[in-house]
């Protein structure tokens, strides 16, 4: 998910849903954007390119188990 779907998410309170993690990739170094994004609900941000073994830590970190 990117920044313009985050920011769509934050508003339409009916696709945000508690206990539903999101990760943003983003290529996007800055990083009040990355707070902001924070802010509105994101789980974490992470920086394009990501590898692989680094986007399944963070989803199971964020679902609370192995994948």
């Amino acid at each position: 998910m990117g920044w313009s779907s985050a920011t769509k998410c934050a508003f339409d309170k009916n696709i945000l849903q508690p206990g539903i993690p999101i990760i943003i990739l983003t290529g996007d170094h800055d990083t009040f954007m990355h707070e902001v994004t924070q802010q509105i609900g994101a789980t974490t941000v992470l920086l394009k390119p990501v590898s692989a073994d680094a986007l399944k830590e963070q989803i199971e970190a964020a679902v609370g188990f192995s994948i």
